[in-house]
C-alpha cells in the first residue's frame, strides 16, 4: 500500500474484484482493529492483489471464527456491564465526571466510564490519531 498509494491499490483491488475498495474502507481494512472486510469478494480481492489467493477460503473462515468469537466476547462483556452499572453506585460519575468498572469475573481490563457534559453542535475534523484517545478541550472553545 505504501509504495503504490490509494489510488493504485484500489484500482486493483478493483481489477480484482473488489466490490466496496474506496479510500475509507481501504484505510479501515488495513486498520489493526478491523478482523476482516463484511464481503468476502473484498477479502478475495486483497488476497489476490498480494499474490495469497490460494489462501483465501482457508483465511476467511480462520477469520470468521475470529470475528465470531470476538462479537460473542463483547456481547458477554457488555452483559457484565450492564449488570455492574445497575447495580452500581453513580455519583462518583457525577462528582469526578469518570468511573471505572472492574469485570474481574471475565479477567478484563477496568473499563472508564465518562460523562458527558455537552455534546457540540458543531462537527470538527480531528486526525485518525486521536480516534479513541482523550484529549483536553478548550472549554470556552466547545462550551461557550
Amino acid at each position: 500500500m505504501n509504495k503504490i498509494g490509494f489510488s493504485a491499490s484500489i484500482s486493483l483491488l478493483k481489477q480484482n474484484g473488489s466490490i466496496r475498495a474506496n479510500e475509507i474502507n481501504v484505510r479501515n481494512w488495513l486498520s489493526e482493529k478491523k478482523i476482516r472486510p463484511a464481503d468476502y469478494r473484498d477479502f478475495f480481492a486483497i488476497m489476490k492483489s498480494i499474490g495469497a489467493e490460494g489462501l483465501a477460503e482457508k483465511c476467511w473462515n480462520f477469520a470468521s471464527q475470529i470475528d465470531k468469537a470476538h462479537l460473542l466476547a463483547g456481547s458477554r462483556i457488555r452483559k457484565q456491564l450492564l449488570r455492574k452499572v445497575l447495580n452500581s453506585d453513580l455519583s462518583e460519575l457525577e462528582q469526578r465526571g469518570e468511573l471505572r468498572f472492574e469485570l474481574a469475573e471475565l479477567e478484563a481490563k477496568p473499563l472508564l466510564a465518562l460523562r458527558v457534559v455537552r455534546v457540540s453542535e458543531q462537527t470538527t475534523a480531528i486526525s485518525s490519531n486521536q480516534v479513541n484517545k482523550l484529549f483536553e478541550l478548550e472549554e470556552d472553545k466547545w462550551l461557550g
